[in-house]
């Protein structure tokens, strides 16, 4: 990724220092990556005003065409005459705006940031719509000649880098990325205001308790042997489903979560899904398709049951071929096993060499593959599961937080307070006293 300021011309862009601070910290760095690896395409966010852009974030080298173009006398001027109207009109309607540029691509911008920096525009692009893929490299060639006034037989750059997709599908990916960077931007914030309140105290901030993240990335649930990572790989369906409704409907300080964020939220983990798919090797074109789909049964959501539907079938659309999927059975046959005999067993206690023995493997070898997998010890495998179903507990029942640790084998309810806090950044009472304010 390059990091580029006013290389439009004209004076730079009226940030506010903690907007222009995101913008160039590792997590929108890193944010940027992943939608760029996602979409297979270049990426800016410009600054507009009335005449004016401002690149202020580019990431990928560009396409050929693109840097041929951008290196002549009056390119980059006929770039932004083609791009600046629709930055302009997605800023005013809070919403992505596809549009042709003066080479005949396909782009398409939208808003990063609309109830912070209204003027903050994302620009994907370029791409040949799959709907119309014949004709590119004709009108293409014909627009090159309209701009240097010479006409030529052949294209002095190839278009083999520019991507085909579905217009749906693009218009479903900025959903997905505009939702995860307003997401990224509230934990930014958070965790700012956590870190200033800990300050005015005087209380070191390693010791104070880190703020509760709004949604979870999947690359995270993923990397660190999250419960939802835990859950779809055992097939365990109701599980999962309590996990998605958790993160769209997490509150921060109590208050209720809108409907549009709760929206916004699901629109964000679906993406989150099809990247954790596309990395274990899944057909992410087909993705894609599927992706459109759950948007629009999100979108038209009215309630919280049905934004979980959305995700659900969306995840269970998410297959690897069936050839694939026979050889990981078989490479890894243990893990639904272990999860079945472990997940009822949690309030007696279950050792690692009981469990071992129940499903004839060896507690190496279990051991191996939970690290491998997860990233988790047994113990933590067992934490993460006991978790779980103390949040079921302390969500649909009235038991005491004693009464809870008891029934998911830990004697002492401090015990508890620790794995809570652990993975969960809270106490188990501020859990329920949160999700109480959210229902």
């Amino acid at each position: 990724m390059t990091i580029r300021h006013n290389d439009i011309g004209g004076e730079g862009p009226s940030l506010a220092d903690d907007v222009a601070a995101f913008l160039h910290s590792n997590e929108t760095a890193r944010w940027i990556e992943r939608v760029r690896q996602a979409a297979g395409m270049p990426l800016t966010i410009h600054h507009v005003t009335d005449e004016q852009e401002h690149a202020l974030v580019a990431a990928g080298p560009g396409c050929a065409a693109c840097r041929h173009v951008t290196a002549m006398p009056g390119g980059r001027i006929a770039c932004k005459g083609s791009r600046l109207p629709a930055s302009l009109a997605a800023a005013r309607r809070k919403r992505s705006v596809p549009f042709q540029c003066h080479m005949g691509f396909a782009c398409l911008s939208a808003p990063v940031l609309p109830e912070v920096e209204p003027n903050l525009v994302l620009t994907l692009g370029p791409y040949c719509p799959a709907e119309a893929p014949h004709g590119l490299d004709e009108d293409v060639r014909k627009r090159l000649a309209n701009l240097t006034g010479n006409a030529e037989p052949r294209l002095p750059f190839s278009l083999d880098d520019v991507r085909t997709a579905p217009a749906s599908a693009m218009a479903a990916l900025a959903d997905w990325a505009t939702a995860s960077f307003q997401a990224l931007w509230r934990e930014h914030k958070a965790r700012e205001n956590h870190e200033a309140s800990a300050h005015e105290a005087n209380t070191p901030a390693p010791d104070a308790a880190p703020p509760v993240r709004r949604t979870r990335s999947m690359a995270d649930l993923i990397r660190e042997g999250g419960p939802l990572a835990l859950a779809l790989a055992a097939g365990d369906t109701k599980q999962a489903r309590a996990l998605f409704h958790d993160a769209i409907t997490e509150t921060e300080g109590g208050k209720k979560v809108r409907l549009p964020v709760r929206r916004g939220r699901a629109l964000s983990l679906a993406g989150e899904l099809l990247e954790g798919a596309s990395r274990a090797g899944f057909d992410v074109e087909r993705g894609w398709d599927r992706l459109t789909v759950c948007y629009e049964a999100i979108r038209a959501a009215r309630n919280d049951a049905a934004l979980v539907d959305s995700l659900m079938q969306f995840y269970k659309a998410l297959r690897p071929p069936k050839k694939r999927a026979a050889r990981e059975a078989d490479k890894d046959p243990t893990y639904k096993a272990l999860h079945d005999y472990v997940t009822p067993r949690l309030a007696e206690g279950v050792t690692l060499e009981e469990a071992a023995r129940a499903i004839g493997q060896n507690p190496t070898a279990i051991t191996h593959r939970l690290q491998r997998k997860f990233g988790l010890s047994f113990s933590q495998y067992v934490g993460r599961l006991r978790v779980q179903r103390a949040k079921e507990l302390l969500r649909r029942t009235k038991l005491s937080v004693n009464e809870v640790a008891k029934r998911v084998g830990v004697n002492d309810p401090s015990n508890l307070g620790r794995l809570f806090r652990k993975f969960e950044g809270m106490s188990p009472q501020e859990y329920r006293l949160r999700r109480r304010r959210s229902e």
